[in-house]
């Protein structure tokens, strides 16, 4: 519900903020190119010599306008006015950029300082002291004042840094124009993919880099390094990996009791940690295999496939065990359970990754999926040897 006092623009505005950092850190040139947000204004780009100050302003309102009497404008001008009064940067050193989704108004203050053939700094200059002579606007008092606080000098020194970059990709128009940035990385289908996944990424660094105070740059290195790897996990020889350390809220694990493959380990009488660990891994692959199919990332009928070799190992394994141990052996629970965790033992330690290249931590996509095939109805997969004997009992019971 909206409400005069709801806080939806606003956090859609520190939302633009993460967004238009990463597009413009990547649209940066420079390869010692940082982001600090927060710091010296909304977003910093910094280099060895040239940094760009950028103030956003992100309207929900697609038609709104910047006029010569806009808070947004004035506002801006008395934050800079501020620091250069203050001594934090001199104009000669930095650019000055207004961020703004809104247009501006013809023969605004704004449109004579775009950077294009139309822009005349002189004109900026009169029309602002004019205004702040004249206008009554106490709100926007505190704002003249600053900028009327300059030595004459000094407002020139800032007018000729400032940039006004009106009708401004919104939140929303700020994606297509990452993906674009992104398009020698990858192939076109997995781009969507590329993007999701670094801006993740991108947005977790965000908030890091805001609690440390914003002393850290982001760095177009670490930003580029991270590009890399997971162009490289979108490759046909591997798959992204990404619920490595998720974990389900504490009622999937008692929701899960019920589960075939749960009953299943519970009939070896494992410890509980180690059911915890199986129900980790069964909720992962879950999800992550899930996601793959979301994102059409598999080839053909690969799932079919890697599913029908990790039954085949299981076979294969079950088999050379069958051969250690005689007919009467498997009379006894005990020597039931004893191979059944040995089989266990060897499904929660065998390498067998769904592609060739697969990034480190893929390994519970392995064991997950073996715990999705054993909790299929007949079960693909078991692991106490007598199981099936029991199956009818436990699903009578449910």
């Amino acid at each position: 519900m909206n409400t005069q006092f709801s806080a939806g623009p606003q956090a859609l505005g520190y939302l633009y903020q993460a967004r238009y950092s990463l597009f413009t850190l990547l649209s940066d040139d420079r390869q010692e190119a940082a982001v600090i947000i927060e710091g010296l204004d909304d977003v910093a780009v910094v280099g060895e010599s040239q940094i760009k100050l950028e103030q956003l302003k992100h309207h929900i309102n697609k038609s709104a306008t910047l006029t010569n009497y806009s808070p947004e404008l004035w506002k801006t001008i008395r934050v800079w006015s501020k620091s250069l009064e203050e001594g934090d940067w001199q104009p000669e050193d930095v650019t000055l950029n207004l961020i703004t989704t809104a247009q501006a108004e013809k023969g605004s203050i704004a449109t004579l300082l775009r950077r294009d053939k139309d822009r005349d700094e002189k004109e900026a200059h009169n029309l602002i002291l004019k205004i702040a002579d004249e206008s009554k606007n106490q709100a926007l008092a505190p704002a003249f004042a600053a900028f009327r606080g300059l030595r004459s000098t000094q407002q020139e020194r800032l007018i000729r840094a400032i940039t006004v970059v009106d009708a401004s990709p919104s939140i929303q128009d700020t994606t297509p124009l990452i993906k674009q940035k992104l398009g020698i990385a990858t192939t076109q289908d997995n781009i969507t993919s590329l993007y999701e996944r670094l801006e993740g990424w991108w947005f977790s660094k965000v908030v890091t880099h805001l609690i440390n105070g914003s002393n850290q740059p982001i760095t177009q290195f670490e930003l580029y390094e991270k590009i890399v790897s997971i162009a490289d996990q979108l490759k046909r020889t591997s798959l992204p990996i990404d619920y490595f350390d998720a974990e389900p809220p504490d009622e999937y694990f008692t929701s899960s009791d019920g589960m075939l493959f749960v009953h299943q380990l519970k009939q070896l009488k494992l410890n509980t940690k180690r059911v915890r660990n199986a129900v980790l891994d069964y909720y992962r692959a879950f999800e992550q295999r899930s996601r793959w199919a979301r994102e059409k990332l598999y080839i053909d009928d690969e799932l079919i496939f890697y599913e029908k070799r990790l039954v085949q190992e299981w076979e294969r394994y079950v088999a050379i065990l069958q051969d250690e141990i005689t007919e009467n052996e498997f009379e006894s629970d005990d020597n039931c359970i004893t191979f059944g965790k040995r089989v266990l033992s060897w499904m929660e330690t065998k390498e067998l990754p769904i592609r060739s290249s697969m990034p480190l931590g893929h390994e519970y996509v392995t064991r997950g999926s073996y715990h999705i095939l054993a909790d299929m109805y007949p079960p693909h997969v078991y692991w106490h040897p007598k199981f099936l004997d029991y199956l009818d009992k436990i699903l009578a019971s449910k």
